[in-house]
């Protein structure tokens, strides 16, 4: 964590999310996070993701920063992201490079990128193919629309491994149009599965599952 602070030091306002942010209903300007989590619910989570020794994660959605990306890069070998849009992805490079001082950290293998929006065929057959073998973790954090949510979730839980995780962001914020997190939720636990929930704030929150 001490590595993701000081990235998110450097980055936007400098700042987590704070445990009593709300989305804004009225298109006002929110502050701009360095990482768009809580703190305390990513650390949880991270903790957990470690002890459990995965070695890959799928995430989709990069934000604006790749400070979720960044983080991974320390639990994971292996780390793909699905991002729409090719100029944050190479913002990300431009960053990851004068954080590590001109060293191009990326070269080690471990990050890879597949441009394109999540639900284009041309993305989900790129995603399935470089990923034949499954894949630990998928945390799902991109467009909160409903119909999006439960895309990406269609599309790449598939992929996840026997024991591995499945992840969703936000899963507190209640409003219906932009927000489909708790309402996929509440679907999937009305059929029998059992998330664990990591909620220290007032509408974000992290939901996760053990694939059987």
């Amino acid at each position: 964590m001490e590595a993701l602070d000081l990235w998110v030091s450097l980055h936007g306002e400098g700042i987590y999310m704070e445990p009593d942010f709300v989305p804004l209903v009225n298109y006002g300007l929110h502050k701009e996070y360095g990482m768009q989590q809580i703190r305390s619910e990513i650390l949880e989570f991270a903790n957990m993701l470690s002890e459990r020794k995965y070695s890959s994660i799928l995430e989709v959605g990069l934000g604006y920063f790749g400070s979720s990306h960044f983080l991974w890069r320390e639990i994971f070998s292996k780390v793909i992201t699905i991002e729409w849009s090719n100029d944050r992805v190479m913002e990300f490079g431009r960053n990851m490079l004068k954080f590590y001082n001109g060293h191009r950290a990326l070269d080690d293998g471990k990050s890879s990128f597949i441009i394109g929006s999540s639900y284009d065929p041309i993305t989900v057959s790129k995603t399935h193919e470089f990923l034949k073998d499954g894949v630990d973790v998928l945390f799902i954090d991109a467009d909160h629309k409903y119909e999006s949510v439960l895309m990406d979730y269609l599309l790449y839980s598939p992929l996840v491994k026997k024991n591995g995780i499945i992840a969703l962001h936000d899963i507190s914020a209640e409003l219906p149009i932009y927000f489909g997190v708790p309402r996929l939720i509440r679907e999937l636990e009305a059929k029998g599965i059992k998330f664990s929930k990591i909620i220290h704030s007032k509408s974000v929150g992290i939901g996760y599952y053990i694939v059987e």
